[in-house]
């Protein structure tokens, strides 16, 4: 049996904007922690649900013309096949839950 604890804190601190860390796995899910700043694209994920737990920073969803804004300890839940696009004014430090499966199909 194991157990690793991640310094969630210093391993944002050492991310390139927009470029996720694979900090760890739990049954078909991986966990990465992720430093956002501006505008991302409009995408969805067809087959899974995201799960984004905002750690610091302020983080906008924006879906279908509506604005949902999360501040930090705040979950977002967005279901498959739901459009999307994220937006951070300020640096904005999440962790994402998501399928292993994506994970392997963009290679990230």
């Amino acid at each position: 049996m194991a157990i690793k604890i991640h310094n969630v804190q210093e391993d944002a601190g050492s991310l390139q904007i927009w470029v996720p860390k694979l900090v760890g796995r739990v049954e078909d899910a991986v966990i990465e922690v992720a430093v956002l700043r501006g505008e991302g694209v409009e995408h969805f994920h067809s087959a899974y649900n995201e799960a984004l737990f905002v750690l610091r920073g302020k983080l906008s969803v924006i879906s279908a013309g509506k604005v949902y804004d999360a501040e930090p300890l705040y979950l977002v839940i967005i279901e498959a096949g739901t459009a999307h696009r994220l937006r951070a004014a300020s640096e904005t430090t999440v962790l994402i839950v998501e399928s292993a499966a994506e994970i392997r199909k963009t290679s990230r």
